[in-house]
């Protein structure tokens, strides 16, 4: 994601992409709704300067955009929001959700030829080395363009 940014012509310091500790502390060790909103409660992400905040999943986006919206903060405008799966109530929210579609059937087979290629030998597997599937990204309204204000 970062050389992506870059090759955008967003140049990010290296700390913009290490999130403080208390943020990486999982509430109820799920990836929810619940969560989302406890997370993005945390902290004043908008006095901290952060233009987007990547959740784990679309569930936990939704959290995170209505915890932004009750705290005064304007998603996309002051904050951009962006979720993983592509689940079908993306579009249901407001504003509708910017997500990465997952192909979680393709990691399955994947994973199972894997393991049916390697049945019965001993030695450990590197299981993600050099693989890539192409992620896809849907909607645009949870996000906006920040790059003409990083324009030097």
């Amino acid at each position: 994601m970062r050389d992506e940014l870059i090759q955008s012509g967003i140049a990010l310091p290296t700390a913009t992409f290490t999130p403080p500790k208390s943020i990486l502390i999982i509430v109820t060790g799920q990836y929810e709704f619940e969560v989302g909103k406890q997370l993005a409660k945390q902290r004043d992400y908008k006095q901290l300067g952060y233009t987007a905040i990547i959740a784990i999943n679309d569930l936990s986006a939704y959290g995170v955009i209505q915890a932004l919206n009750q705290s005064g903060v304007s998603v996309p405008g002051d904050i951009s929001v962006i979720g993983l799966d592509n689940i079908m109530y993306s579009e249901m929210i407001f504003p509708p959700l910017t997500t990465v579609e997952m192909p979680s059937s393709k990691w399955a087979i994947l994973a199972c030829q894997m393991l049916i290629s390697r049945h019965g030998e001993r030695q450990p597997y590197h299981f993600f080395h050099g693989i890539q599937i192409p992620l896809r990204a849907e909607g645009a309204r949870s996000t906006r363009d920040i790059r003409a204000a990083h324009a030097d």
